[in-house]
């Protein structure tokens, strides 16, 4: 399974990314931050072994030579079996950049049909809850597992 996970700022999307990795998926995070993705964006599986891995990005990133995010992002997206769309429902930092972030995620959801997770109940001290948005989610791993790793009460980076 080919995973995307994009994301607003500050919504713990690498430690879901990292939790997903620990199931045997090979990981990227943010690629267009790197060189060496920026022209070759439109055939990423050639940059893994397997064609099991998960790309972590956030919105808005794009490589530099693309005028249009949206227009990229709906061709990127093809590639992958999988888009996990992971906003934070409470934010204080500089709310235009950040309403900018949040509009953007909302028109990928809108446009690929999938829902925004909020961090706040992926990462839930509510167990139940926790469960419910990992099985949500559909992805090839175990789910036990994963709730595991991304236990608040385990992990003190979450939230």
């Amino acid at each position: 399974m080919k995973i995307l996970i994009l994301s607003t700022q500050k919504s713990e999307s690498k430690l879901l990314m990292n939790g997903i990795s620990t199931q045997g998926y090979e990981f990227l995070d943010n690629p267009f931050k790197i060189d060496e993705y920026q022209n070759n964006w439109f055939k990423f599986e050639n940059y893994f072994k397997t064609n099991k891995f998960v790309v972590k990005m956030t919105t808005l990133h794009k490589p530099n030579d693309i005028p249009n995010y949206l227009v990229f992002i709906s061709q990127f997206i093809r590639q992958f079996d999988k888009i996990i769309l992971l906003d934070k429902i409470i934010e204080d930092s500089d709310i235009q950049k950040v309403k900018n972030h949040k509009d953007t995620l909302k028109k990928i959801s809108e446009l690929t049909d999938n829902p925004i997770i909020f961090c706040e109940k992926l990462f839930s001290k509510d167990t139940m809850e926790q469960f419910e948005v990992i099985n949500k989610l559909e992805l090839d791993l175990d789910s036990f597992s994963l709730q595991e790793y991304l236990d608040p009460s385990k992990n003190s980076s979450v939230i």
